[in-house]
């Protein structure tokens, strides 16, 4: 499939711009495009604030003509929210585009003002949030200015309070006791009742730390995110390393981070690992049990399996064989998860064989 469209990082312009190549654009067409992320249902279009549900179309901040193609100029305000490697599907109404991308690596700038939006479905565009340069903390009229500090200073501690009097000692001495305390007239604060409900919490604090220790009270390590993340992005500037990225979206698959597992199983693919295809095919795979990670796609399934299936794999060939069968049943085919599966292109007489 010939591709018209090129993405990488304009290095002319301050950091978080991104270029993208249209070539052989039609005359008039306007620099309007949607970004969607791939395997995520809920959210899966960019938009003014961010992922969103409803698809909208990103105006181009600037517009270059090179050598009969075109050349979007797109900013941090749109760059910020794409990472290394995320699986995108990039959309130009315009000119008939449609094409599965993955982002490459664009350095993070300074956001600025977010660029014009247009919803393509039913309606109004979501009204974009003002940029955060552009707040000011002036006070509204007829209120008092907002103290000047830093930003999350505490507000001033109320006055200390009183000291209580000491209460007068009950014994037959009280008049003296009141001037100068016996010390037989007062109980020793360890054995006063504040006294024993204060040690008793002390203890009971001790022993969830001990059983904590001894995990018999486990919980999550919070630092296994940040470490599945720093591994991901070491492994991803440099080249290679299949084996290693499919160990770490086990890993983190162990551990719920479904999204990291994803990035890695997408990367180690890409880079020749069979283990990381396979198991994406499955993800998006709608005659597997495995596919409620990802929204079903017997396209994106198949694109796997097919390169599997020519590498030798003959679970890949059977997987890819039941997609062709499911995608000619006249009831399968009307199935939102095979809208685009091109029968022509993955079902060739050899495969269904």
């Amino acid at each position: 499939m010939t591709r018209r469209l090129t993405i990488r990082e304009d290095q002319s312009l301050p950091p978080g711009w991104a270029a993208i190549t249209i070539s052989a654009p039609p005359a008039g067409l306007a620099p309007l495009l949607s970004i969607t992320r791939r395997g995520y249902a809920d959210t899966p279009h960019l938009g003014p604030a961010g992922w969103q549900s409803a698809e909208c179309l990103i105006e181009a901040s600037r517009v270059r003509a090179i050598d009969g193609a075109q050349e979007w100029l797109f900013g941090p305000q749109v760059t910020q929210h794409l990472s290394l490697e995320m699986d995108v599907l990039i959309k130009v109404p315009g000119a008939g585009i449609e094409e599965r991308h993955f982002w490459p690596e664009v350095s993070h700038g300074a956001a600025v003002a977010i660029a014009p939006l247009t919803t393509t479905g039913a309606g109004p565009a979501p009204v974009p949030p003002a940029p955060f340069a552009a707040r000011r903390e002036t006070a509204a009229p007829g209120e008092a200015a907002p103290a000047s500090g830093p930003v999350g200073a505490p507000m001033d501690a109320p006055a200390s309070p009183e000291p209580e009097a000491s209460a007068p000692s009950l014994g037959p001495e009280s008049d003296h006791a009141a001037a100068v305390p016996h010390p037989r007239g007062q109980r020793a604060w360890w054995r006063s009742r504040r006294g024993m409900l204060t040690l008793t919490g002390l203890a009971a604090i001790v022993v969830l730390c001990v059983l904590f220790a001894t995990q018999m009270l486990p919980l999550a390590d919070t630092t296994a995110t940040a470490s599945f993340q720093e591994r991901y992005e070491s492994y991803s500037r440099q080249g290679g390393h299949a084996d290693e990225l499919y160990t770490l979206a086990r890993e983190a698959m162990g551990t719920g981070e479904d999204e990291i597992a994803f990035k890695a199983l997408t990367l180690s693919a890409d880079r020749g690992g069979a283990a990381a295809a396979l198991q994406l095919a499955r993800w998006y795979d709608p005659n597997a049990a495995d596919h409620g990670r990802l929204r079903p796609d017997a396209a994106s399934a198949a694109i796997y399996y097919l390169e599997l299936s020519q590498r030798g794999d003959p679970a890949a060939q059977d997987s890819l064989r039941a997609l062709c069968r499911a995608a000619s049943d006249p009831e399968r085919s009307r199935d939102e998860a095979f809208a685009s599966f091109d029968f022509a292109s993955f079902c060739t007489p050899e495969v269904r064989r």
